[in-house]
């Protein structure tokens, strides 16, 4: 059977959770005071998580992720270094005729505070115009056709046309939350920082073969803030540092590195 996908605050759970009786499962993020901090799988009973002990468990599952937050918070101390004024990005997101899923990213896109960032659409190779007919219902969206084949050469495509310095990215199957684009750019005000990613969730859970994809190969990365260097990570392995996703980085990064390779795709 199908999992539920639920987003919950801890401070602020209600006194009932309810789903489709469909569902044998609920996949819940959790959250303190807006900020991701855990996950919890728990069974579904007829529609109906049950249990008296719902926070409890849900605290439980958070861990030790749950006293830093609250102390991180308490102390108005930020691991990522001193707050500084938010930079302007460019967010791209690459897609090719996927016009109904775009749409919910572009709405999704709607809901981030304007910070000033821009927002870019790489076409990717194109069959019809479904998409750039999406995009004139957005006028805050700049598109951009990319006739070269491959998710490495339409992000390329974006690294050229970005206005600005730092570029987030998404994946045009997500719906970034409000909060997305800030809580990436924040770990820029280290001068030292290239690229930063991003928790991925799951949006549904609906097929057998999306429960096997979140079992065995999940875009999620964890709760906890982790450091990649040369100088401790091997370079030639890249899944635990995260996925396009959920990533930004700096644009004169690519003077140091070179631009993505198109061959791999």
């Amino acid at each position: 059977m199908a999992t539920a996908i639920l987003d919950l605050e801890l401070y602020t759970l209600p006194p009932e959770i309810t789903v489709e009786e469909r569902y044998s499962k609920a996949l819940i993020l959790i959250r303190l005071q807006g900020k991701p901090i855990g996950q919890a799988l728990l069974p579904v009973v007829g529609g109906r998580i049950v249990g008296d002990e719902l926070r409890e468990t849900l605290r439980n599952a958070a861990g030790d992720n749950l006293w830093k937050i609250w102390l991180y918070d308490a102390l108005a101390w930020d691991e990522r270094g001193p707050v500084q004024a938010m930079p302007i990005a460019t967010v791209a997101v690459c897609t090719r005729d996927r016009p109904e899923d775009l749409r919910r990213t572009l709405e999704a896109f709607m809901r981030l505070p304007d910070d000033g960032q821009e927002y870019l659409v790489i076409d990717n190779c194109p069959a019809t115009d479904a998409t750039r007919e999406l995009i004139k219902n957005y006028p805050t969206v700049r598109y951009v056709r990319e006739d070269v084949p491959g998710s490495s050469a339409a992000r390329n495509c974006a690294l050229r046309e970005a206005k600005h310095e730092f570029v987030a990215f998404t994946d045009d199957d997500a719906a970034p939350d409000p909060n997305w684009l800030r809580s990436l750019l924040q770990n820029f005000s280290d001068p030292r920082v290239m690229c930063v990613t991003g928790l991925v969730m799951p949006l549904e859970l609906e097929t057998e073969a999306q429960e096997w994809f979140e079992r065995y190969s999940p875009h999620g990365r964890g709760f906890y803030r982790r450091v990649f260097d040369g100088a401790q990570c091997n370079p030639l392995i890249v899944s635990p540092v995260g996925v396009s996703a959920s990533m930004a980085l700096r644009k004169s990064s690519i003077d140091c590195i070179g631009l993505f390779d198109e061959v791999l795709g």
